[in-house]
């Protein structure tokens, strides 16, 4: 998703640019704000010394089947 922001950057117009990520029906919706050029969730630092965790449950927090998720 970061990348594929960063190709998009000096083509698009939107103030803020959403993305989705969808593993079955949990979703992890980023943003990308182009006044302050970041990008949200927050990258995950990666560490040569410790295995990461490179896609934390925790980030797909929205469920399509319940009603927030709809």
């Amino acid at each position: 998703m970061r990348e594929q922001f960063r190709i998009l950057f000096d083509d698009v117009e939107l103030p803020i640019l959403y993305g989705v990520s969808a593993i079955g029906t949990r979703l992890c919706i980023y943003t990308w704000n182009k006044e302050t050029r970041r990008i949200t969730p927050n990258a995950i630092p990666i560490d040569t010394n410790v295995t990461s965790d490179t896609a934390p449950a925790a980030r797909w927090d929205l469920e399509m089947m319940t009603a927030e998720g709809e």
